[in-house]
Order: structure tokens, then C-alpha cells, then sequence
């Protein structure tokens, strides 16, 4: 059974997403909203990482247009 949409904890999840910052490699501490497209597509091609960062990752792709 999905879960109900939760407006609230969509807005949280919103505002982490746009201040998560990149935990390592050439990156490390900028923003994911700030990353270049062919750096998270590179990721994309090469396999996301699991969790958190791999689902934020593939929402700013696709926000990017990727």
C-alpha cells in the first residue's frame, strides 16, 4: 500500500535536497543543485550510489534535463 502524500514532509525533503552537499571526490561540499550536468551524468552512466545521495542525484538529472 503506498504511503499518503505528506505536503510537509515533501517541503523537508525539498529544502535538504537543495542544501545536500556532495560527501566526496572532485565535488566534495558543493551543493548537488550546483553540480555540473556531465559530472552527474558521468554518475549516472557509471551506476548512482545507493540511498540518499544516488535518489537526490537522479532528481537534480532530471530537474537538469539529463
Amino acid at each position: 500500500m503506498e504511503e499518503a502524500f505528506d505536503p510537509e514532509k515533501a517541503r523537508k525533503e525539498f529544502q535538504e535536497l537543495m542544501s545536500y552537499k556532495m560527501p566526496f571526490g572532485k565535488y566534495k561540499g558543493r551543493r548537488l543543485v550546483d553540480l555540473p550536468e556531465d559530472y552527474l551524468l558521468w554518475f549516472k552512466r557509471k551506476g548512482l550510489p545507493e540511498g540518499k545521495l544516488g535518489r537526490y542525484m537522479d532528481i537534480v538529472i532530471t530537474q537538469k534535463g539529463g
